[in-house]
């Protein structure tokens, strides 16, 4: 903090009361009338020992009440100290710092004022102990541990396991947490999403929570994202794909691999025969179409499909195995952990110059665009086992958009759509993140 009281610095706070540059960080209430008078009294006689806090733009952030009075007798202020703010500080923090140096002033009077301070500085900082935050304001411990408590049964602020005593908390936001290891992971997430309550949540709601918070961001940056030319995103059901793939030219028989992993439930059943329908027109001779069935489905995707392909080749299997045992649905008493992929090919199988084995183990990829995105790893593997450069792939179930991704990366041209509007945004984001990674690769 910058001590600015030479004239030189005057005409920085020469402007008037209405001036943005002194309502930006008027947040305290005026100086009650007998308050007001008693600064002038003593600005006048000379014995004025307050301060005038601005910013590195020369806004007040502390003193509007002692400017007021400057003005009030017309003299120029005194005491004047700036403090660069910039963009280190929230609009939270500053106003916590402001409330601070009222403290120091000796401006909080009454009971009231001095508990709604605390209460504000919990909201800020509630990790803070209470003997640090009772040292600050002048206040005892007691007197924060009473105005947490409150606040933590409206749920303003999260509760936490232990306090600490000098500094930071050294305790653990409650969110049901089972074991130390997996309190400190929710406190993480905590982080990430601290207008979340975390009282009363399971980890599971509180991953999902933050999880939904992160895509609303990304699907606000990627809605008006243009994604690249050879990968096509679209909001709409996969029935109308026919119509769309016409209309950017393409034509029955350009497709080499239909890739649909439909939701897994029994509703799901009756897109089949629209799917079977829709590879039967589009794929070229030789070309592929795959389906995620999930392990419950398998059987009843396999007869619909074998039924509705007519000139479709004996369809193969393909298996995805979960690493994670601790994942998986659990069907007569077992947990099933591995996906079946149905592979039906229309006429001949093409024959392969490199030959890929037909199980994979998937690793552990967070899934940030969405609930049951695949792994990157899993979808190159099977792309570049099926396609060839350059070859069309058509995704008609989006969802986290990995085929699309996939795609973009292996040089393949992919069309792809989802029936979520935000989904498809999400997967404009990340298709966006995808094309800058690749070019700063080039320049490297």
């Amino acid at each position: 903090m910058l001590d600015k009281t030479g004239d030189r610095f005057h005409d920085l706070l020469d402007f008037d009361l209405d001036d943005d540059r002194f309502t930006f960080w008027n947040i305290l209430p005026p100086a009650p009338p007998e308050r007001l008078a008693a600064i002038k009294d003593a600005i006048v006689a000379g014995t004025w020992a307050g301060r005038i806090v601005v910013d590195e733009l020369g806004r007040v952030v502390y003193g509007h009440d002692d400017y007021r009075a400057f003005r009030a007798v017309r003299k120029p202020a005194q005491h004047i100290l700036q403090v660069r703010l910039d963009d280190r500080f929230s609009r939270a923090e500053v106003e916590g710092l402001i409330r601070l140096w009222r403290y120091c002033d000796g401006g909080l009077a009454t009971r009231d004022e001095r508990q709604e301070a605390i209460k504000h500085q919990l909201r800020i900082t509630p990790h803070w102990s209470n003997r640090e935050i009772a040292r600050l304001i002048g206040v005892d411990k007691n007197t924060v541990q009473g105005q947490r408590s409150e606040l933590e049964e409206t749920g303003e602020i999260h509760q936490f396991l232990a306090l600490g005593g000098r500094g930071q908390t050294k305790g653990l936001p409650i969110v049901l947490s089972h074991n130390r290891s997996e309190a400190k992971k929710n406190a993480r997430l905590l982080i990430d999403a601290t207008d979340i309550d975390a009282k009363g949540h399971s980890p599971r709601m509180l991953r999902q929570k933050v999880a939904d918070q992160r895509r609303e961001g990304m699907a606000r940056l990627g809605a008006g994202t243009a994604c690249p030319e050879n990968v096509q995103l679209f909001h709409f059901d996969f029935r109308e794909l026919d119509g769309k793939l016409r209309g950017l030219g393409y034509q029955p028989g350009d497709v080499s691999l239909v890739w649909a992993d439909p939701p897994w439930n029994a509703l799901a059943l009756g897109v089949y025969p629209h799917l079977a329908a829709f590879a039967g027109e589009w794929l070229k001779p030789g070309g592929v179409l795959g389906v995620y069935p999930g392990t419950e489905f398998e059987d009843d995707a396999k007869d619909v499909l074998r039924e509705k392909l007519v000139g479709f080749s004996k369809p193969r299997r393909l298996i995805v195995v979960n690493n994670d045992a601790g994942h998986g649905r659990v069907i007569g008493g077992f947990k099933v952990c591995y996906q079946p992929i149905l592979l039906f090919t229309k006429g001949e199988p093409a024959p392969r110059p490199v030959h890929y084995g037909d199980v994979i183990r998937t690793g552990r990829e967070p899934k940030d665009h969405h609930d049951w995105q695949r792994t990157e790893a899993e979808t190159t593997q099977w792309l570049k086992a099926l396609t060839e450069p350059g070859e069309l792939v058509v995704d008609p179930f989006g969802g986290g958009f990995t085929t699309a991704a996939c795609c973009l990366r292996l040089g393949l041209r992919c069309v792809s759509c989802d029936v979520v509007q935000q989904v498809v945004n999400v997967g404009k984001y990340r298709l966006k993140q995808v094309w800058d990674e690749m070019e700063a690769a080039k320049q490297n």
